[in-house]
């Protein structure tokens, strides 16, 4: 019996590492404990029973832990793909060289880089170029761009009616001659 109770908490350790939903870590763990059992040369019965007892006691104990943790990565998942692009403020100095940086985003501190060899000091506002490994890789805002104001444009004139002046119109085929010096 040992050999099955090794192989079973190997399959449920690969398993766990494929998926990584905690879904398979209670059964390897219900395992290795019934492989100690066994170990002792105990029932297989026995076996079983601690097997089934570990593995629910760990279910039992842990499901809350695990619902948050799940849930706090599915958030940090949703908010890293829609970081890219955005406006944030640095909470901590974006230095490189002393590899330190961190800046705010969602409710959440990310650890942060420039993107090229700018110091960025805390409270300055970053633009964020890309993500990668959970490091936000930060870069100087474009800078807001002034409305531009038009000078020396007149509003078309209108007629009493409310019309605008229609746009000369040339019939088709007609050609243009230029008199005069050019």
């Amino acid at each position: 019996m040992v050999a099955f109770w090794l192989v079973v908490a190997v399959a449920g350790l690969v398993a766990e590492g494929l998926s990584q939903k905690f879904i398979a870590i209670w059964f390897a763990i219900g395992a290795l404990a019934a492989l100690l059992t066994a170990l002792f040369d105990m029932h297989p019965g026995t076996q079983f029973l601690v097997f089934f007892a570990a593995t629910g006691l760990l279910y039992v104990s842990t499901r809350e832990m695990v619902k948050e943790h799940l849930a706090i990565k599915a958030q940090n998942t949703a908010d890293a793909k829609e970081m890219p692009g955005t406006t944030c403020q640095v909470v901590e100095t974006v230095d490189n060289v002393a590899g330190t940086g961190a800046i705010e985003y969602g409710g959440r501190t990310w650890e942060a880089r420039a993107e090229c060899t700018v110091r960025f000091e805390s409270g300055t506002q970053v633009r964020v170029a890309r993500l990668a490994k959970g490091v936000a890789f930060v870069e100087e805002p474009p800078p807001e761009e002034p409305a531009e104001e038009l000078e020396g444009l007149e509003e078309p004139e209108e007629f009493e009616d409310g019309e605008s002046i229609p746009e000369p119109e040339a019939e088709e085929g007609a050609v243009f001659e230029l008199s005069g010096d050019v």
